[in-house]
């Protein structure tokens, strides 16, 4: 018998809620997708997006273990926590991986063996911010194409004197502050005491390292 590459996901029917719930919230469980309802055995995301799903939650835990790091009071959201949106988000992100490996001529296995600040030494200063431009382009780009408009600078100061408890985006309204050219964050970050330039930065040097997450849970797995 030949092992399979990769752990399939399981589906499992659980008519429960509150049982399909419990166990879908189970990190045990975390290559079974329970469902309650036998229509959500052909759901889309199952079907199409579970390898990429792989490599997305790898960014997430990424990204939201470093933010735990950089604030020990941040209370960790788990995949399943996120909103369509936000899936949606870390896929495209994963999805431009490959892209930004073929600019700097390196496959995936050659980037196993940096950590962010090797990597990053390896990249230079220049290429670096090159990179960065591309990335802020690229989230650009997904904004857009999916209906989001930039929201003024004035109407961010409004929403954050009213409170709001994020006043640079509005789900509803599909508005973001940050929909602007790049040169533009410096004065976003200034005004909103907000590390957009660092987060450009981090999707592309933290590549290494959720590689490294993501192989070490398929042999897991």
């Amino acid at each position: 018998t030949v092992a399979p590459k990769k752990m399939p996901t399981i589906l499992c029917y659980c008519p429960n809620d509150i049982v399909n719930k419990s166990f879908s919230a189970s990190p045990e469980y975390g290559r079974i997708t329970f469902f309650g309802n036998h229509k959500h055995v052909t759901y889309l995301n199952n079907i199409l997006y579970d390898d990429i799903d792989d490599h997305a939650r790898c960014y997430h835990e990424h990204y939201e273990t470093t933010r735990l790091e950089n604030n020990k009071n941040y209370k960790k959201r788990k995949w399943s926590d996120l909103t369509a949106w936000e899936i949606y988000s870390n896929r495209t992100l994963v999805d431009n991986v490959k892209t930004k490996l073929k600019l700097l001529s390196l496959t995936e296995d050659e980037v196993y063996a940096f950590d962010k600040a090797s990597f990053k030494q390896s990249i230079g200063k220049t290429r670096l911010e090159a990179l960065c431009m591309l990335e802020k382009q690229r989230w650009n780009a997904v904004h857009w194409v999916n209906g989001w408009k930039t929201m003024s600078l004035e109407e961010a100061k409004e929403r954050r004197e009213a409170g709001e408890e994020e006043p640079t985006k509005d789900l509803n309204t599909l508005k973001h502050v940050c929909l602007v050219e790049f040169e533009k964050l410096d004065e976003l970050e200034k005004e909103f005491q907000k590390p957009y330039h660092k987060n450009n930065e981090n999707n592309i040097i933290q590549i290494p390292e959720v590689l490294r997450r993501l192989r070490k849970e398929k042999r897991v797995t």
